[in-house]
């Protein structure tokens, strides 16, 4: 049963693409922005990767209880979790899925690469990464910040299980000697066949009396969970210092004599001198600028990088 889906991200990918198309952000923003954007489009298609095959198997089970994209804050330690499947026998697969478009090694001492145009690049553990997020669901569970079910007054431990999910066209190039975690990382595809077999093999009759929960109750603990999700708002305009108003497009100035000169102000229809002063601020100590310091600003667009700045901080703006 589908608990919780991905939280919707095409607000902030909009947002994003916007910047792009604006002429008052400089040429190097532009491509820091390009790479967010290529990060964020490639993850979100992992993770849809992966919801979409976690959800054809066990997404109509009342046995199963699924959540995707959960971020959790407990105790100073944050966790964003990509998937986490919770079934009857109390068994949590915490699952951290990502895309790799030509593949991921990992060598015998756990340590990862990834490839972009056929040359590995290092990159995180992804066992270490998942390593965190087990760890505080963990301890959500035992202070019971989260109920967990009991039976005659002994509490039900969750058993916690890590999985790596890596998308189906990607290769896994695995070293000879395995250790411990390698076997966590697996194609999405298999990852669901894998999780079904190894629910079958924890079946016994000890687990039935000891373990087994009904349904409404582990649908009960799944939407106990699930009500933790603490999503963040990012504020992009913040972080690439995109302005909130647009800089209009000018077509001519008004220069004084004096190169360093700020030119008298041209007030057009649609801005006066107040609105300005409340509109654009200094790049540098924020200070609110005057329409014909900023305009002055724009008119020199290569000396300030497209940035404006009070009289004070353009001195040191180069």
């Amino acid at each position: 049963m589908l608990i919780k889906q991905a939280d919707d991200k095409s607000s902030s990918i909009a947002l994003l693409s916007s910047f792009l198309a604006r002429a008052d952000v400089p040429a190097d923003t532009k491509q820091k922005i390009e790479v967010e954007l290529r990060n964020m489009r490639s993850g979100l298609k992992g993770e849809n990767d992966a919801a979409y095959e976690i959800n054809f198997s066990f997404g109509k089970s009342e046995n199963w209880m699924l959540i995707h994209d959960l971020r959790v804050e407990h105790k100073g330690r944050v966790a964003q979790i990509d998937h986490i499947l919770i079934n009857r026998l109390m068994e949590v697969y915490i699952c951290e899925s990502k895309r790799f478009c030509e593949g991921i090694a990992v060598n015998e001492q756990g340590e990862c690469a990834t490839f972009f145009k056929g040359r590995a690049q290092g990159i995180a553990s992804p066992f270490e990464q998942n390593k965190k997020h087990v760890l505080v669901l963990d301890t959500i569970f035992e202070n019971e910040i989260v109920p967990v079910p009991r039976r005659l007054g002994m509490k039900i431990n969750p058993t916690l299980i890590s999985l790596i999910l890596v998308s189906k066209n990607a290769r896994i190039s695995r070293p000879k000697r395995e250790f411990e975690e390698l076997s966590q990382i697996m194609k999405v595809d298999q990852a669901m066949s894998w999780v079904e077999r190894n629910a079958t093999k924890s079946i016994s009759v000890s687990s039935l009396v000891s373990k087994l929960v009904s349904a409404k109750t582990l649908e009960d603990f799944a939407r106990g969970l699930a009500s933790l999700h603490a999503p963040i708002e990012v504020d992009w305009r913040a972080r690439f210092g995109v302005p909130t108003t647009e800089i209009p497009m000018l077509t001519s100035f008004k220069v004084e004599s004096s190169p360093m000169a700020v030119p008298a102000a041209i007030i057009s229809d649609n801005i006066t001198e107040a609105e300005a002063s409340s509109k654009y601020t200094c790049a540098k100590c924020t200070a609110p600028l005057s329409l014909a310091i900023a305009r002055f600003c724009w008119k020199n667009k290569r000396r300030f990088k497209g940035a404006t700045y009070c009289m004070d901080c353009q001195n040191t703006a180069n």
